[in-house]
């Protein structure tokens, strides 16, 4: 059961890293990491993700279990899809989702997951600007990035928002487990914030440019590029 077990903390390097030294004990599947604080926060591709005390979500759960066929790739959707559903069934604003990890709201950037495999386990960060103040974000983000508090104009209670994510994080999970895999690709893509677009997409040393039409079975983005060729995307980052 995702959420058996939450330890908390008044601050931490990452919510990730703190999970990575908890791997071995005999209860870590399941088990989530709650900081007040991160010191060293970060998102997707090494980027540092803004922590201030006490305003946010900063969460990571340890999932040491065995998963078949493409739901590996699908834990970040999953995971993304959860924390939107979880946002709206507190009342919330609607959440898109921006492949592949984006939460978005009113255009702009409320949260994020970071998925890290570490040996046969799997670790799924999660960062959402609850209560976060936008005009003390930093001047890089300024102007992109918001809160629910901002979006809703209501104080969001931490616990309340966890509880609510364990439980559909953990409805998703058993779907990918059963090979339900499809209908939540099916939920993300009706929200997409990206399905429909013109984007320019980088893939490592990579780039491609064209419209986004949709995704394949493990998650990855289906791009009708430029020069008419139809090019799977398995990673990467929309400019």
């Amino acid at each position: 059961m995702i959420g058996h077990t939450v330890l908390r903390f008044e601050e931490v390097s990452s919510t990730n890293d703190r999970a990575k030294e908890l791997l071995e004990r005999p209860d870590a599947d399941g088990l989530a990491v709650l900081a007040l604080c991160q010191t060293k926060g970060r998102g997707r591709l090494g980027r540092s993700w803004f922590s201030p005390d006490s305003s946010g979500l900063y969460l990571s759960i340890i999932l040491k279990r065995t998963f078949g066929g493409n739901a590996p790739m699908l834990l970040c959707p999953a995971a993304s899809l959860a924390a939107a559903l979880a946002v709206e069934k507190l009342s919330g604003p609607y959440v898109y989702i921006k492949w592949p990890n984006d939460l978005i709201v009113n255009g702009k950037k409320v949260g994020g997951i970071l998925i890290e495999q570490i040996g046969g386990a799997y670790i799924a960060g999660i960062g959402i600007n609850l209560n976060t103040d936008p005009s003390g974000f930093p001047e890089d983000i300024k102007g992109k990035a918001t809160s629910l508090m901002a979006e809703s104009g209501k104080i969001w209670d931490r616990d309340v928002f966890m509880k609510e994510y364990f439980a559909l994080f953990d409805h998703l999970l058993s779907k990918l487990s059963g090979g339900a895999g499809g209908e939540i690709l099916e939920m993300i893509k009706a929200r997409s914030f990206t399905i429909g677009k013109i984007v320019d997409v980088s893939d490592g040393g990579r780039s491609f440019h064209g419209e986004a039409v949709g995704f394949e079975g493990d998650g990855s983005l289906l791009l009708n590029a430029s020069d008419g060729k139809m090019i799977n995307v398995k990673s990467g980052e929309i400019k």
